[in-house]
């Protein structure tokens, strides 16, 4: 989960660290969103 904790973060430009009450699991499934949509390699 840490890696993907690098990627959220990297990949949002920290706009979920400010919001901390979103658990680990909603910001894993937005990361999978982010990833299917095309926006990460």
């Amino acid at each position: 989960m840490i890696g993907a904790s690098i990627l959220l973060y990297s990949s949002y430009g920290g706009v979920l660290m400010k919001s901390k009450r979103i658990p680990v699991e909603e910001q894993y499934r937005l990361i999978m969103e982010c990833r299917q949509s095309g926006l990460t390699d």
